[in-house]
This record gives C-alpha cells, sequence and structure tokens, in this order.
C-alpha cells in the first residue's frame, strides 16, 4: 500500500446524526472524509486504504471489529484504527487489542476528542510520507561473526554520520541503520526535553513498544535479559530484541560496539538541546573528537593484542619445529631455511595487520583534526 496516499478518514456510525456532526468536525482538518452507516458500505471502500477509521464495535451491522480484523488480515497494518463503544472492560479492550486495533474510545462520542486523536495520525501518516525516501535503507551486507575490523567500520561510519545529524529523527534513523548492519533489531527512544520520539524498524513505535523502551529507560546502563540487551542514556534508550545470546564471543563484541553508538548518539541528542545552532556545533564536534579519540585507543589496543597473539602463534610454531628437526635428520641450512620461511610469513601477516589498523587509525585521526580545526573557527 502506497503510505503516501493515506489521507482518507472512515467514519462507520449507525446512528445518522452522530455520524453527520462527526464527519462535519473531521471535514475541518481532511479534505476526505468518509461517513458509512453499514459494515457493507464501507468494505469496497477500504481498496483506497484509508489512513484512520473510526468504526463502532456496538452494533451487529456496523461490525466494527471485522473490519479491523479484515485490515490486519489483508497485511494493512498503517491504517490507524479507532473502536468506539457505550461499554468500558477489560474484556472488550482485549477483544479491540486482539482484533489489532490503534485506540479505543468510550461513547458517547466526543467531536472534538475525535478530530485530536485523527488530527495527530493526520500529521503523523504526513510524516511518515516526507521522510520515506530518506527511510528507504536497504541493507543486505552480512557481517561475519568474526569479522572484527568490519564491525568497528560500522562504528566509524556511524561515529561521522551521527554527528550530522539535526533533528532526533534523524539519530533514531542513523541508530537503527548501524543496528541493522549488526543484523539486530531495534527499538529506539529519543528524549529532547519534555519530548520523546520513539521508532522501530517499521516506523513509529507502537504503545506496547513505547512501554518496552519506558521500562528500559529505568534500568542500569547495560542490561542483558533473555534474548533483549537494553542500552539506556538520559536522552536515548536502544533495545534489541534479537540479541544472539548463544553466541558469547559475538555478542561481547556487539555489546561494546552498541555502547559506542548509544553513547555517541545520546551525545547528539544532548547538544540539539542547546540554545543557539553555534554552541550546539561546537559541543557536537567536542564531544565527536573525545569519542573518535576513545576508539582510536580502542582500536590500537585491539591491534596490539591481535598482532601479539599471532606474534606467539608464530614463535610457538617455531619452537614446535625446532623440536621436530631431531627426528627430520635435516642439516643446520635446511633448518635456518624452514625457521626463516616461518618467522618472516609470521612477520608479514603482522605487517599486514598492522598497515590495516593504521589505515583506519589515519581515517579517525583525520576526522579528529578535522573537527579540532572546525571547532576552533
Amino acid at each position: 500500500m502506497n503510505q503516501a496516499a493515506r489521507t482518507a478518514v472512515f467514519v462507520l456510525e449507525q446512528d445518522s446524526a452522530m455520524r453527520q456532526e462527526v464527519c462535519a468536525e473531521l471535514a475541518r482538518i481532511c479534505p476526505d472524509v468518509r461517513g458509512f452507516g453499514l459494515q457493507e458500505e464501507l468494505m469496497p471502500a477500504l481498496e483506497i486504504a484509508p489512513a484512520v477509521c473510526l468504526l463502532d464495535m456496538d452494533s451487529p451491522e456496523a461490525g466494527g471489529l471485522e473490519i479491523c480484523r479484515h485490515l490486519r488480515a489483508q497485511g494493512d497494518d498503517q491504517a490507524h484504527v479507532i473502536l468506539s463503544s457505550r461499554h468500558d472492560n477489560i474484556q472488550l479492550r482485549l477483544n479491540a487489542y486482539d482484533a489489532g486495533c490503534n485506540d479505543y474510545i468510550q461513547r458517547p462520542l466526543i467531536p472534538e476528542e475525535i478530530v485530536r486523536k485523527v488530527d495527530g495520525v493526520l500529521k503523523a501518516h504526513a510524516q511518515v510520507a516526507a521522510l520515506s525516501s530518506q527511510l528507504d535503507y536497504a541493507m543486505s551486507t552480512a557481517f561475519s561473526a568474526m569479522s572484527t575490523m568490519a564491525e568497528m567500520g560500522t562504528v566509524m561510519k556511524f561515529m561521522r554520520e551521527v554527528f550530522a545529524c539535526d533533528t532526533p529523527q534523524q539519530i533514531i534513523d542513523q541508530t537503527i541503520a548501524a543496528c541493522r548492519d549488526y543484523e539486530l533489531n531495534t527499538l529506539v527512544a529519543c528524549r529532547l526535553g519534555d519530548s520523546s520520539l520513539a521508532h522501530s524498524e517499521h516506523g513509529p513505535a507502537s504503545p506496547l513498544e513505547c512501554s518496552l523502551l519506558e521500562h528500559a529507560r529505568n534500568n542500569d546502563r547495560i542490561t542483558q535479559f533473555s534474548g533483549r540487551l537494553s542500552i539506556s542514556y538520559p536522552h536515548l534508550t536502544l533495545l534489541v530484541t534479537n540479541w544472539p545470546k548463544t553466541d558469547e564471543d559475538r555478542a561481547g563484541r556487539l555489546r561494546d560496539h552498541l555502547a559506542f553508538v548509544a553513547e555517541a548518539a545520546d551525545i547528539r541528542c544532548k547538544v540539539l538541546e542547546h540554545d543557539t545552532r553555534r554552541l550546539q556545533r561546537t559541543e557536537t564536534i567536542l564531544e565527536a573528537v573525545n569519542g573518535l579519540m576513545r576508539m582510536v585507543d580502542y582500536l590500537r589496543e585491539r591491534q596490539q593484542s591481535q598482532r601479539e597473539s599471532v606474534m606467539r602463534m608464530v614463535a610457538d610454531q617455531g619452537d614446535e619445529i625446532a623440536r621436530s628437526f631431531y627426528r627430520m635428520g635435516l642439516t643446520d641450512a635446511q633448518e635456518g631455511v624452514i625457521l626463516n620461511l616461518v618467522s618472516s610469513r609470521g612477520a608479514e601477516i603482522c605487517e599486514q595487520m598492522a598497515g590495516f589498523g593504521l589505515e583506519q587509525e589515519r581515517m579517525l585521526e583525520g576526522i579528529i583534526e578535522t573537527m579540532k580545526s572546525l571547532a576552533e573557527d
């Protein structure tokens, strides 16, 4: 279904007077408001993919629950369904939830309340349509579980791009994109002042997803539970719903990478609260420099650890070969050739690793120097 075409509002109400009153109020904010009295009148119109459906669930002839179930069964999860009833009990609300509705209001209907709810939904649909081109990420790269440098590359790319973000939505998009590179399904909440914005990979977070993010916000900085991981900072909460708990090595690396991602995103959210663009820009650059310098140190430590590990393996292999010479009956010259071959190969591997690490370090240091010069302007 085309999200850009979602501007219609459907009102299913058996009471004709109430239907006319609600439709008249909604017409002030929406040019395409359609009223229906019966289920069979509304069903054919669903082909145009409405933005909002206000459905009466009390009357069997109206069939509000059936229409909601039909929408979800057809794969339409974008239409915002509001069910209304004269009754208010937990079973009715559960029935509405199971049918796939988004909201529930108790009758009698108050047109002003309906207008406020519908207006918010229509604005959300307009925002989704305006940002659809920016949200069209088709990340298909599969990262190897042991490819530490590729994983660090994702963090480096995120650090470069997140500090160019000017809105909470852009920060959320970049955070979700970074997690997608790690094949992780993520919910992200961004808080600036009294406002909050929460999204999943599929768009704005549902009320249930928002409640999960709010719960994660009150956890420790990093919390792992079952197949989920949450990282929470004052301005940003990240919740991974398919955490690779069975692969401890990969999970440990990803936890470190996501901590960098979440911290950088939180820093960027914080600077967006500053009063002027000048202060915002300076603060962003300084925080970015600090974050990148920590990553340089982290990368150097990892590279040094890997080089030392390889050299130990080469030395151990050389010792093992030397011990085996007694049984092979080789000449001193032959033994020297073999040992030199093992040693030179180990040195070549270490040199290649060092070259790759230095290339990434230079890239980061170049970014740091550029940001420092911008901060001094």
